[in-house]
């Protein structure tokens, strides 16, 4: 079996001390899915956390061999989806990226950044695709959804003066998270027919 295990890294940095400790690798003997080399087991954490747009998400995912046999053509194929697009962030599973030979506690690791310019649920996909023993292609996909929350809450009012036909604009911006947030700057951009 071989099993892909996902973490989030915190921002707004992380060092490079890999590995990244997780959970012990459970032992060989655990049952893998019928029909296939690969057990299909993915750890995550039950909650990414708190996720902002405009932040980057980083995760660190790690795919290692912990049966007896040597596997082929292993590749790891990692996209995003929101309610817009899905996006390829990661893909070795092009015959001419896999590995070829996928030896018994071999692991191929990879950290993973994308920015966030969504708000709403996203998913992360997360595919490994092997050649077992026999010569047959095979995979298996989890998914692990996740929401991006807006950082600022915004409420304008208008009112029209007639006095000199001016219009006057009221706008609150409000810190939805859980933490101080700093402001550089605010821009007001008028529409073509005001100045």
């Amino acid at each position: 079996p071989v099993t892909l295990k996902v973490m989030r890294l915190c921002k707004p940095a992380f060092a490079f001390s890999l590995p990244v400790p997780f959970p012990p690798i459970p032992p060989a003997d655990s049952a893998p899915e019928p029909g296939i080399a690969l057990s299909g087991m993915l750890s995550l954490p039950q909650s990414f956390g708190d996720i902002y747009l405009g932040e980057t998400f980083s995760c660190y995912i790690s795919l290692c061999n912990i049966s007896p046999i040597s596997l082929a053509q292993v590749g790891l194929k990692v996209e995003v989806q929101t309610q817009l697009q899905r996006e390829t962030l990661a893909d070795s599973s092009l015959s001419d990226e896999a590995i070829p030979r996928f030896a018994s506690q071999q692991t191929l690791d990879k950290i993973i950044e994308y920015d966030l310019k969504d708000v709403g649920i996203h998913i992360l996909i997360c595919s490994a695709l092997y050649t077992d023993v026999a010569g047959e292609r095979k995979y298996f996909r989890k998914f692990f959804k996740f929401q991006v929350n807006n950082p600022l809450s915004m409420k304008s009012k208008t009112q029209a003066l007639a006095v000199n036909n001016e219009v006057l604009i009221e706008t609150q911006l409000q810190n939805a998270m859980p933490r101080q947030l700093f402001l550089h700057s605010v821009e007001f951009k008028p529409a073509p027919q005001f100045e």
